[in-house]
């Protein structure tokens, strides 16, 4: 599919604090599915933090952070409290930013190795092989400063704050105040050598260069050739093979923090699990599959619900189909295609279709949605389904101050924006393929991370 003025044709991944519901989900039905899927997943769970690695990388840095700042508090006091560090948010900020630039820095030029740069920094490593970004040779402990812009929330402690928070690892107000289980993660370095190592000396790094500094009410800047010397590059190169993120100590420590282990999350992790390398599968397979035993029903209302959805975005893709202007007997008979392709149980919908499985404002969205679909018993509803369709959207958009992609007046349709599609993505809007997978790329990455 080709898609105009879109947010995936950049070089980062899709972080939704850059771009709005309304650049990419022109029906709002992200809100349900995401309510779906946390109901499972507990909130643990997004679309853009799935690569193990930066989950155990950021676990190290703020473990850094918080040894330093226990060991050293006076010397936390004398810094903050005043310009540029106001408070020990600021600070702490700032040493994730700082420890992120240095970690980019040094691996953008390990070369030919076995550490893969962060997907998020690969357009920065170039700038920092040819040494022409004056951000990219310089660690500064500057919460607004970074590699990338707005790093603080694209950097990995930015991908990663909000499930650090509901795995209960960062607390709201103090990403430390959780005693026991930085006392947990302290134990999980220990039990490896190249971790403790690194540790080690980011934290004399730390302590030398960050927290022996006098606040001169100038943020804390080195270039990264004065404070990283061989032996440091050498740690991050021994810790960061795949394998060292692979130990039984980090499997278990991850798996229990990401809640895979409780009863409607295992379900669909096992069956990631028991797939072969090489398996022929889909996502949809498996949550049907996890649904037979799921006593909770939270696995049961994906299956109910997602078929409404799907059908409902798919209708959407084909009014942006370029060029589509009426509702003419080619869209009647695509519609009306579409619609028998899907199965839908609007029994089973309602059932599930309560606060118990969904957020007040998801539920609100999709029985409005059920209402829509619910209308269409022949032909001439078709019309009357898509008016209903594109007005829809329209409110939703201008609730949001946004302009509208369809408008339709006196049974003509105005494209504000549209798509051309390939054959393939053309046959998929009438086949019964689900198109929300509720995280479950992410449970599969993960795992891949942790296993493979």
């Amino acid at each position: 599919m080709q898609i105009e003025n879109s947010p995936l044709d950049i070089f980062t991944e899709f972080d939704d604090s850059i771009f709005s519901e309304g650049a990419i989900d022109p029906m709002g039905l992200r809100i349900i599915w995401t309510a779906l899927g946390n109901a499972i997943f507990e909130n643990r769970l997004n679309t853009i933090s799935v690569d193990i690695r930066y989950y155990t990388i950021n676990l190290l840095h703020h473990f850094v952070i918080w040894q330093c700042c226990k060991e050293h508090k006076q010397k936390v006091l004398e810094l903050t409290g005043r310009a540029p560090y106001n408070s020990e948010n600021d600070l702490f900020d700032g040493m994730i930013i700082f420890l992120e630039m240095i970690l980019t820095n040094v691996v953008a030029k390990m070369g030919n190795t076995e550490v893969t740069v962060p997907a998020l920094s690969k357009l920065k490593s170039i700038q920092i092989q040819n040494r022409n970004d004056e951000k990219a040779v310089s660690a500064i402990v500057d919460k607004n400063s970074g590699i990338l812009v707005r790093h603080i929330g694209l950097g990995i402690h930015g991908r990663h704050k909000g499930p650090f928070q509901q795995m209960d690892i960062f607390q709201s107000n103090n990403y430390y105040a959780n005693e026991a289980i930085w006392n947990e993660v302290e134990k999980l370095f220990s039990k490896s050598k190249r971790w403790s190592n690194l540790a080690e000396g980011l934290k004399r790094l730390i302590v030398d260069k960050v927290l022996s500094e006098k606040n001169g009410q100038k943020h804390i800047r080195h270039s990264i050739e004065s404070i990283v010397d061989e032996e440091l590059k050498e740690l991050y190169h021994e810790t960061l093979q795949p394998k060292s993120f692979k130990s039984k100590s980090f499997i278990d420590f991850w798996e229990d923090k990401l809640g895979l282990q409780n009863p409607e999350a295992q379900l669909i992790y096992n069956q990631i699990k028991a797939l072969n390398k090489d398996s022929d599968y889909q996502y949809q397979q498996l949550i049907e599959q996890a649904s037979i035993n799921d006593n909770s029903g939270k696995i049961k209302a994906i299956c109910a619900i997602e078929p409404l959805l799907a059908r409902i975005e798919k209708s959407m893709d084909r009014l942006l189909q370029r060029g589509t202007t009426e509702i003419d007997g080619s869209l009647i008979n695509d519609i009306k295609e579409q619609l028998a392709a899907e199965t839908i149980n609007f029994k089973e919908i309602e059932k599930y279709a309560t606060y118990k499985y969904v957020s007040e404002s998801a539920l609100e969205r999709l029985k409005k949605l059920i209402d829509i679909v619910r209308k269409v018993n022949s032909d001439k509803d078709i019309s009357l389904y898509v008016e209903n369709l594109i007005n829809y959207h329209k409110e939703l958009f201008e609730s949001r101050n946004n302009l509208p992609w369809l408008t339709i007046g006196n049974g003509k349709i105005t494209q504000h924006r549209s798509f051309i599609y390939s054959d393939n993505y053309k046959e998929s809007l009438t086949d019964n393929s689900w198109r929300n997978y509720y995280y479950l790329g992410t449970v599969h990455s993960l795992y891949n991370g942790l296993y493979q």
